[in-house]
């Protein structure tokens, strides 16, 4: 038996019944890429942006970290891989500029989900061998 509870008098019969709130769904923002593969991923955005500033023309005046900085390489290695599906949520995540979304984005979103695949891929095989 739950109990209900009601705003005003005992004795008025128009008193109004107290609703608790609606609890929030646990939706994607809350997830996040185990902590396993969260250190391969953080190095391979290193990796990454080192060889990237390494062929920027501009290597000279534009250092590594104007690429992708630590925290955001944390960043992005902390969201789980459903929440990075374009190019828009790479800049969203980090609060880039259109500019960076136009000459890095797409290419961090690659590095991001040809790492995934490899490890979905890694996952299927170990699932296989299991079952065998």
């Amino acid at each position: 038996m739950t109990l209900k509870l009601f705003y005003g008098d005992v004795k008025n019969s128009d008193r109004e019944e107290i609703q608790p709130p609606a609890k929030e769904k646990c939706g994607l923002k809350n997830k996040i890429q185990h902590l396993k593969e969260q250190q391969a991923l953080k190095l391979q955005l290193l990796s990454w942006c080192t060889e990237a500033s390494q062929n920027d023309p501009l290597a000279a005046v534009r250092p590594p970290t104007s690429i992708l900085d630590n925290h955001g390489i944390k960043m992005l290695a902390t969201l789980h891989p459903n929440n990075i599906r374009n190019t828009s949520q790479v800049v969203q995540a980090l609060g880039e500029t259109d500019e960076w979304d136009d000459e890095w984005s797409k290419k961090i979103l690659t590095v991001i989900q040809t790492y995934d695949n490899k490890l979905k891929g890694g996952q299927k095989a170990a699932a296989t061998m299991e079952k065998a």
